[in-house]
C-alpha cells in the first residue's frame, strides 16, 4: 500500500485497477473497489483502522472499478452515466461469479451472497463534499469513458483520476470518447496537484499527464493516418497494433489485444462523425 500523503492511501497490487481511500476527521472516502472478495476483505480492514467508512466513490462503470462495492458499507456515488451503465456492466452476474471465483477461491462465501450495490447519490455535472478539513472535487471527466470522474482533494493536491491517466499502461480506447479525453486532460493540467491517484499503475505526479496526453494522441494520429490513406474501419483494426509498446502482464495480452481492435475502430468511428 502507498501512503501518498498524511490523509491519502492508494494501492495498485489488487486485480487490474488502482485503487484509493481519502481519511477525513468525519470518516473515510474510498475511491473505487477491488474486485476479488478477499482483496475487499483486505482493503476494508486497512481502511476500517483509520475511522468509519462514510463513502465509496465510483470513477466509472468498468467491472475492475465496481464490482467491490457489495462488500463494504457507505453510501455509493457515482456520476449519472455511471449509475446508468452499472448494472449492464454486471450482467450476466454468473460467469463473471465463476471467473472471480476460480481467482479468489477463498472468497467463495462473499461470492456466494454476493448483492450488487449501485450508486444510491447521483451527480452532473459536478458535486462538492466538504468531510471534516477537507473538499472533495467531483467533476465530471469524459475520455476513456463516456461517465469517467476525477476526485481533487485541494488540501492534499491530490487527485483521483480514474482510467483517465494510466502509469505504465496502454491507454483503452473501447469506451471513450476521444475529443472529452484530450479535455478533460487539458482540465486535469490546471490542477494545483502534486499527487496522482490513476486508474492502474502505481500513484505518480503531474507529469503523467502530458506523458498520456502523448500516449492518447499518438494512437489517434495513427488511425487518422491511415484513415486519411483510405483504409476502412476493418483495415485499421488489422493494422494498428499500439498496445505491444507498453509493458504489461503477459496473462492480459488476448485481453488486451480484443480491447486494442476496438478501441481503434472506435477513434475510426470517432473520425468518421460516428460518434
Amino acid at each position: 500500500m502507498h501512503r501518498v500523503t498524511d490523509t491519502v492511501y492508494a494501492e495498485d497490487r489488487y486485480l487490474v485497477a488502482t485503487i484509493g481511500f481519502l481519511v477525513t476527521r468525519e470518516g473515510v472516502v474510498l475511491v473505487d473497489t477491488p474486485q476479488l472478495p478477499s482483496d475487499a476483505r483486505e482493503w476494508r480492514a486497512r481502511a476500517e483502522a483509520h475511522g468509519p467508512i462514510r463513502y465509496i466513490i465510483n470513477t466509472e462503470h468498468h467491472r475492475d472499478h465496481i464490482v467491490g462495492n457489495a462488500y463494504f458499507p457507505g453510501t455509493v456515488i457515482a456520476q449519472q452515466g455511471t449509475a446508468e451503465r452499472f448494472f449492464r456492466s454486471l450482467n450476466p452476474f454468473e460467469p463473471l461469479r465463476q471467473h472471480l471465483l476460480h481467482l479468489d477461491p477463498q472468497g467463495a462465501e462473499l461470492l456466494a451472497t454476493y448483492v450488487p450495490r449501485p450508486p444510491t447519490i447521483t451527480f452532473e455535472p459536478r458535486l462538492t463534499l466538504q468531510l471534516g478539513d477537507h473538499t472533495l472535487d467531483l467533476r465530471h471527466a469524459p475520455g476513456h469513458v463516456p461517465n469517467g470522474t476525477w476526485v481533487y482533494v485541494p488540501q492534499e493536491r491530490t487527485v483521483f483520476t480514474g482510467d483517465n491517466i494510466i502509469n505504465g499502461a496502454p491507454p483503452f480506447f473501447h469506451s471513450a470518447v476521444p475529443s472529452g479525453w484530450l479535455e478533460t486532460l487539458d482540465a486535469l493540467a490546471k490542477l494545483d496537484v502534486q499527487h496522482i491517484i490513476p486508474g492502474h499503475g502505481a500513484p505518480c505526479g503531474p507529469d503523467a499527464i502530458g506523458q498520456v496526453r502523448a500516449a492518447v494522441t499518438g494512437v489517434m494520429d495513427e488511425v487518422r493516418r491511415g484513415r486519411d490513406a483510405g483504409w476502412s474501419r476493418e483495415e485499421a483494426q488489422e493494422r494498428i497494433r499500439y498496445i505491444d509498446r507498453f509493458t504489461y502482464p503477459a496473462e492480459y495480452r488476448e485481453r488486451y489485444h480484443v480491447l486494442e481492435r476496438l478501441g481503434v475502430g472506435r477513434i475510426h468511428d470517432w473520425l468518421g462523425g460516428q460518434i
